[in-house]
């Protein structure tokens, strides 16, 4: 039977910029395609469908702990070795 799956794991960078904005960034190291790697938009798009529930649930225990969400979310992609907005 397919039901909700709450995620497991832990926010592994909350960032204050100096202007104020609160950055969630969470590592993975999912391997990307030479597609990808040439068109990083690509890989943004898959890693946010594949990972965008946990982000989700991390922002809202941001929310929950500081009374506000984070302004931006990344995923910092190992093997790209680079951050990407989602």
């Amino acid at each position: 039977m397919w039901g909700w799956r709450a995620p497991q794991g832990s926010i592994d960078l909350l960032l204050t910029m100096p202007d104020g904005r609160l950055i969630l960034v969470d590592y993975k190291t999912d391997r990307i395609t030479d597609e990808e790697r040439a068109t990083p938009t690509l890989l943004a798009k898959r890693l946010g469908e594949a990972h965008g529930h946990q982000l989700t649930c991390y922002a809202e225990a941001v929310r929950d702990m500081l009374g506000r969400a984070p302004d931006e979310m990344r995923i910092y992609s190992l093997p790209l070795g680079a951050s990407l907005k989602i």
